[in-house]
């Protein structure tokens, strides 16, 4: 204790400097203890100004508990979700402690705005505070120096939300912990006086007169219902009933123990909860404000259900944002095929997953940056049928069964894998040419973006040219048939038409030559 006192001790002329001398109108709050908590800024060893709280303490033991919960954070390396003592002085009889300034506040005063605080955030919240809470209670750690045979506990004594500071990307760390007691691990300690007389109180005082983590628990089940409802419980009053300090635990629990927590919940905040999610979060609650101590979780327990609580919501969020991407791209798509006559080349999903095994590596015959290529037998629109595709039988097109090469290609942020997809159908199906490759259908379902060719058994071009071992397969017949054949295709893009522009390819080479099976 003393090497770390030593370590983040600074001079009270740089404090006093810092709030221009303990002015009246750097005070930021008095607290019934007789703190007083100035702003100031604070120079930096590397020269940079830091935004401060200074808090001037008379009553030592006040601020030796803030130290040594600041401490315990500091050896257990654990100072993520703890406001901690950043510097600390003294002057005269009153001891000065200096902790870094948090842009957002305290909690208590966002619990009502459910667009600034998210679900999603208050989950966030929840378990940090959970975690702090877990380091004061239970998380032994080895650079602790304390006997494993006899450990140590810290009680905060005074969890509320307005002891919940907000960082400036919403970070929860813990503070206040001027009356916090050290007690023996599972053992309840028996203060002089218990100062909450607010909706955080644990009613299993009254019979005890001792508080243990237990009370912390209780307190943190009134913040967690706070965080619910964006009710601040200190404040709160029920509807035609007389003021009582216990009526925000007694209201929560009545209310979920009747289902009725919907009549509490922000609809607008409501809306964006996971069912799941809030199901495991309000159970976790209940349990915290048990009256009878021995039915309370231990802040252990509460870690991880508030954890799956927030795995819930963010699964349940990650697919809310894919099904939109997936919504949002199919509608781009369908926009921009919307009136071109392009039914009769549609394939289903279901039967492409089918054919391909799901996509399974046993069909993939080759990958590159844009997608994946499957080779498969699968049904599809059977243009030789007949010379119109307003040739229905039975409602349906004609199909046939071949084997096909199925292009799945990859989302990109460039959207350019969808500016491909919707160019190769738009072209494509305008192209009938036998040294052109035929377009045999396409899916765009969800986010699927699947272009179905027919399937060229004999590779490209490329492969047969450097390779000693292919050289002798293609004659030189072949060869200046397969460049005329080339150049018949080149043409025949290259001219106007009736149907079809004039396109230029842009990407002629050897490897996008393919060769069938003649």
């Amino acid at each position: 204790m003393d090497e770390y006192l030593a370590s983040i001790t600074i001079p009270y002329e740089e404090i006093a400097e810092a709030t221009n001398n303990f002015a009246d109108e750097n005070i930021i709050s008095q607290r019934t203890s007789g703190v007083k908590l100035y702003k100031g800024q604070l120079i930096s060893e590397s020269g940079q100004l830091i935004n401060i709280v200074a808090g001037v303490y008379p009553v030592l033991k006040i601020a030796i508990n803030e130290l040594k919960i600041s401490f315990c954070a500091y050896l257990k390396n654990r100072v993520n979700n703890i406001h901690s003592v950043f510097k600390v002085s003294e002057y005269s009889d009153d001891v000065i402690l200096i902790s870094k300034h948090l842009t957002n506040g305290s909690l208590n005063k966002h619990l009502s705005d459910s667009q600034t605080l998210t679900w999603m955030q208050r989950l966030h919240i929840c378990v940090g505070v959970a975690h702090a809470l877990n380091v004061l209670h239970v998380d032994d750690d080895d650079d602790y120096d304390y006997d494993d045979d006899d450990p140590y506990s810290f009680i905060h004594g005074n969890i509320k939300s307005s002891k919940i500071l907000l960082d400036e990307h919403w970070e929860p760390k813990l503070s206040g912990f001027g009356y916090s007691m050290t007690v023996k691990r599972g053992e309840a300690h028996r203060p002089t006086e218990y100062w909450d007389k607010s909706g955080y109180r644990d009613p299993a005082y009254n019979d005890t007169k001792c508080l243990s983590t237990k009370s912390d628990v209780f307190s943190f089940g009134v913040v967690l219902f706070e965080v619910l409802f964006g009710l601040e419980a200190s404040t709160y009053t029920p509807p035609n009933q007389d003021e009582d300090h216990w009526n925000f635990a007694k209201v929560a629990r009545q209310h979920y123990e009747e289902k009725r927590l919907d009549y509490m919940i922000d609809p607008d905040l409501r809306k964006q909860m996971n069912l799941q999610s809030l199901t495991v979060f309000s159970e976790t609650a209940h349990f915290c404000l048990k009256e009878v101590r021995s039915q309370r979780p231990y802040i252990d327990q509460v870690v991880r259900k508030l954890e799956k609580a927030l795995q819930l919501q963010q699964k349940h969020d990650q697919n809310q944002k894919e099904q939109f991407k997936a919504t949002e791209v199919e509608s781009r798509i369908s926009r921009h095929l919307k009136g071109k006559n392009m039914d009769h080349l549609k394939i289903q999903l279901s039967d492409i997953e089918l054919a391909t095994q799901i996509f399974s590596e046993v069909c993939k015959i080759g990958s590159g940056g844009y997608g994946a290529v499957y080779k498969a037998e699968l049904y599809h629109f059977d243009g030789t049928s007949s010379s119109t595709i307003e040739a229905k039988i039975e409602d349906e097109f004609p199909k046939k069964r071949s084997t096909v090469a199925i292009k799945r290609i990859f989302q990109r942020e460039d959207m350019q894998g969808e500016q491909g997809f919707l160019r190769e159908i738009e072209l494509l199906s305008k192209c009938k040419h036998p040294n052109i490759v035929s377009l045999l259908g396409y899916c765009d379902k969800d986010t699927e973006m699947i272009l179905i060719y027919e399937f060229a058994s004999n590779g490209s071009l490329e492969s047969y040219l450097g390779n000693p071992n292919n050289l002798t397969n293609l004659s030189w017949a072949q060869r200046i048939q397969i460049s005329i054949d080339i150049a018949h295709g080149l043409s025949y893009l290259h001219t106007n038409a009736e149907e079809k522009e004039i396109i230029i390819h842009r990407d002629m080479k050897s490897a996008n030559v393919l060769l069938d099976g003649n």
